[in-house]
């Protein structure tokens, strides 16, 4: 693991103390897989759009929501309870 991957994580970590370690590697991961910069001195709106992200994708039925046409502002507004709930639990 690189030195911005263990920084990441232990914003993520800081920020969601009641996250799984598992689910914070994943949320990681998969952020450097993409390439996407910002990720150094991440602050807190960083980190909690990386977290929602996962918890839409893999956690509601947002991607259904969207092969069934719905629109992303659509889709997105559909599962904004649900993501906001875990998010606050996981805090």
């Amino acid at each position: 693991m690189d030195n911005n991957e263990a920084r990441l994580r232990a914003r993520v970590r800081e920020e969601f103390p009641r996250l799984n370690r598992v689910i914070i590697s994943r949320i990681v991961h998969q952020h450097f897989q993409r390439a996407r910069v910002g990720s150094n001195g991440a602050n807190r709106d960083f980190i909690g759009s990386l977290v929602a992200a996962y918890i839409r994708h893999q956690l509601t039925n947002y991607d259904n929501l969207f092969r069934l046409g719905f629109d992303k502002a659509s889709a997105r507004r559909m599962v904004q309870t649900e993501v906001s709930h875990q998010l606050a639990a996981w805090r």
